[in-house]
């Protein structure tokens, strides 16, 4: 997982998304608009992320790909 964006110029932080890759970084898929942090539980088998940007009382988590 990270946060970055998709184009031509590297954009500023508050502006990036959270992707995933599941193939060591060939490809990646926008997971999450916006920037979030991001756990990696049991070596993948859950993902959960957190919004960055704004104040939150949840989670969002996921368990099967």
């Amino acid at each position: 997982m990270a946060n970055g964006n998709v184009g031509e110029h590297l954009s500023d932080y508050a502006s990036s998304s959270t992707f995933l890759t599941t193939d060591g970084g060939i490809s990646w898929s926008e997971v999450r608009s916006g920037p979030h942090r991001f756990e990696i539980g049991d070596r993948g088998a859950i993902l959960m992320t957190v919004n960055d940007k704004d104040a939150t009382t949840h989670v969002r988590y996921a368990t099967h790909f």
